[in-house]
C-alpha cells in the first residue's frame, strides 16, 4: 500500500547528516590529525569498555581475584597516560583550555 506523503523529516535528516559528513571530511583534509585522535579516542573507549567487561565482569571474568583488579588499573592507567599525551594537540585545535 503506497504512502500518502513523505515524511517532512526525512529530507532534512538526510541533508544535515550528510552537511555533517562533509564538514567533518573537510576538517579531517585540512589537519590529518584529528582523525588518528578521533581513531585514538575510539580505541581508549573501546579499551576502557573492554577492561570492565573482562577483568570486573564476573560472569566475563578470565583472570582470578586479585590479577583481574591489578590488570584492570594497569589498562585503565595506560589509557590515561594515552589520554594525556594528546593534549597539545587538543589545546592547539582549541578543544581544551
Amino acid at each position: 500500500m503506497p504512502r500518502k506523503g513523505k515524511n517532512p523529516y526525512e529530507g532534512w535528516i538526510d541533508i544535515s547528516l550528510r552537511e555533517i559528513m562533509d564538514y567533518r571530511w573537510r576538517q579531517w583534509k585540512e589537519d590529518p590529525r584529528i582523525v588518528i585522535l578521533f581513531l585514538g579516542e575510539m580505541m581508549l573507549a573501546v579499551g576502557i569498555a573492554l577492561a570492565i567487561a573482562l577483568y570486573l565482569d564476573p560472569e566475563w571474568n578470565v583472570v582470578p581475584f586479585p590479577w583481574n583488579v591489578g590488570t584492570f588499573l594497569v589498562l585503565v592507567g595506560a589509557a590515561i597516560l594515552i589520554h594525556r599525551r594528546t593534549r597539545p594537540f587538543r589545546v592547539a585545535r582549541g578543544l581544551k583550555r
